[in-house]
C-alpha cells in the first residue's frame, strides 16, 4: 500500500513539473481541453497559469499554437479523470418492474460504471418517488455529484407544489443534492420560489414537444431574472436544431450559468437514445466545457449498454 501511494505521489510530482516547463498558446487545441476543464482561463487576454495557481511569470506563446508534443499519454488521463460524468437512474426504466426499483442497491451499482461513474441525476418524476427517498436511507455516499430529476407537475402557489418543494428541500439536506432540475414548462408561478431560496434549481431546455423553453430567449426570460442556473440538454438542442449550432449559441449565451449537461441519442421513436446506436457525434462534439457534470439520459435496452454508452461518449470527448 505505502508503495503504491509512493508512485502516485511521484506521478504527480512529475505532472506538475512537466506541466510548469511546458509554453502554452490559446490557440492551441490542447489548451481549449483545458480551459473547457477550467483549468486555464478562457480569457485569451489574461496571463495563463495551468494547476499551480502560485504567481509566477506567464508562460510565454510558441509559434505552433499547442502544448509540446511529447506531453505523457498520463497527463491527459489525469485531466480527463477530473470528469464528472453519470447517468440517469431513469435510463434502465424499460427494464425497472416497478418504479422504485431504479433506487435499489442493485441499480445504484450499474450507475457507478465500475468506477468509471461519479454523478447520478435521481429521476423523481413522480410524487411517490421523493416519498421514497425521504423514507428509506439509500448509500449514494459513493457520487461525487447529485442531482435531482423533480416530479412533472404544475408548480404554481398552490398546496400541492408547496408540499413538493419542502419534500425537495429535505432531501437535498439528507443527500447532499447539487442541482434541483425542473422543465422550463412546468413553473407557471416563479414567484413559489421565492420561499425556497435555498433550493439550488435549475431550468432545462425543452425539444420540439413543447411550446415553451425551446430557444435562447424563453430560457433568457427566466434566468436574467431569477437566481437559477441551466441544465443544458445537447440533445433537445439537437432536436431543435440538427447543426448544433444552438447548442454552441446556448453555450456562449449562459457559459456562467450552466449547471450540468444532458447527453443522449436522438430517436424519432424512442426520444432518448443510446449514442453508440444512433452515432449522432455531433451531439457529443458540440459540449463545450467538460468540466461541467455530464449526465447521460440514454433510455438502454439491456444491462451492460450503459457501460458501451459511457465508453463511446468518452472516446469522442477524448478525441475532439
Amino acid at each position: 500500500m505505502f508503495v503504491c501511494l509512493t508512485i502516485i505521489y511521484h506521478v504527480f510530482v512529475y505532472i506538475n513539473k512537466y506541466i510548469s516547463s511546458v509554453k502554452v498558446s490559446h490557440s492551441g487545441p490542447y489548451l481549449s481541453h483545458l480551459s473547457r476543464f477550467g483549468l486555464l482561463d478562457p480569457d485569451p487576454h489574461a496571463s495563463i497559469y495551468l494547476l499551480d495557481k502560485r504567481p509566477k511569470k506567464p508562460y510565454t506563446d510558441c509559434s505552433s499554437g499547442a502544448l509540446n508534443s511529447n506531453v505523457p499519454p498520463i497527463f491527459y488521463s489525469f485531466i480527463y479523470s477530473r470528469m464528472k460524468i453519470g447517468f440517469s437512474n431513469g435510463d434502465f426504466y424499460r427494464l425497472d418492474f416497478n418504479s422504485n426499483q431504479r433506487f435499489s442497491n442493485q441499480r445504484i451499482n450499474f450507475f457507478k460504471d465500475g468506477g468509471s461513474a461519479s454523478a447520478l441525476e435521481l429521476c423523481c418524476y413522480k410524487e411517490e418517488m421523493v416519498d421514497y427517498l425521504l423514507d428509506n436511507d439509500i448509500d449514494l455516499s459513493y457520487f461525487t455529484y447529485l442531482s435531482l430529476h423533480v416530479p412533472d407537475l404544475p408548480y404554481k402557489k398552490d398546496g400541492r407544489a408547496n408540499s413538493v418543494l419542502s419534500k425537495l428541500e429535505l432531501l437535498g439536506q439528507k443527500y447532499k443534492i447539487n442541482n434541483f432540475v425542473f422543465h422550463a414548462d412546468t413553473v407557471i408561478d416563479w414567484g413559489l420560489f421565492n420561499s425556497f431560496r435555498g433550493l439550488p434549481v435549475s431550468i432545462e431546455n425543452m425539444d420540439d414537444r413543447k411550446k415553451f423553453g425551446r430557444t435562447i430567449d424563453d430560457i433568457k426570460s427566466i434566468l436574467y431574472k431569477h437566481n437559477f442556473k441551466l441544465t443544458l440538454d445537447l440533445q433537445h438542442c439537437f432536436v431543435n436544431d440538427s447543426s448544433m449550432k444552438l447548442a454552441l449559441d446556448f453555450q456562449e449565451e449562459f457559459k456562467d450559468k450552466i449547471a450540468e449537461y444532458h447527453i443522449s441519442g436522438f430517436d424519432e421513436e424512442l426520444l432518448h437514445y443510446p449514442l453508440f446506436k444512433t452515432k449522432q457525434n455531433i451531439i457529443i462534439e458540440s459540449l463545450k466545457y467538460i468540466n461541467l457534470p455530464i449526465i447521460i439520459e440514454s433510455a438502454f435496452d439491456k444491462v451492460g449498454e450503459h457501460e458501451e454508452e459511457m465508453k463511446y461518449i468518452t472516446d469522442i470527448i477524448n478525441k475532439n
